[in-house]
Parts: structure tokens; C-alpha cells; sequence
């Protein structure tokens, strides 16, 4: 298992940004500049870390929307 202090926040090379990303992403907000032109590398290897994304495709929209307005 990985730890916390295995991983580092280092910036993306400028050839994987998009335009928009380019031409605006210092202009964004601090939380999407870190979305966008920021990753999470592992020190040792310099790989990204790949987050666990849940997997909703079992439901349909009508189960997501419901889903999203209960508190």
C-alpha cells in the first residue's frame, strides 16, 4: 500500500494542457488550476496517480438526479 509522502503534486508539461487550458488556466480559480494543470506523481516512479472514479452506469439519469437532491 502506498503511502501519503510517496506522492508528489508536480505541474503538467504544456504540450498535455488543452488550448483553453493554456491560453486561460492561470485566470481559473485556484481549486481548477489544480484540476487542470496540476497531477499527483508517485516520487519513486514519477507515474500518475490514477483516482477511483465510481462507476454510475448501472443507474439510469432519472436514479442519478434523484440521487443528487437528497441530502
Amino acid at each position: 500500500m502506498s503511502t501519503q509522502s510517496n506522492f508528489i503534486l508536480q505541474k503538467k508539461r504544456w504540450q498535455d494542457l488543452n488550448p483553453s487550458v493554456r491560453m486561460y488556466g492561470t485566470s481559473e480559480p485556484p481549486e481548477m488550476q489544480l484540476d487542470n494543470m496540476w497531477e499527483v506523481v508517485s516520487r519513486s516512479t514519477g507515474e500518475r496517480l490514477h483516482m477511483a472514479e465510481t462507476d454510475f452506469s448501472e443507474f439510469t439519469s432519472s436514479d442519478n438526479q434523484i440521487k443528487c437532491t437528497l441530502p
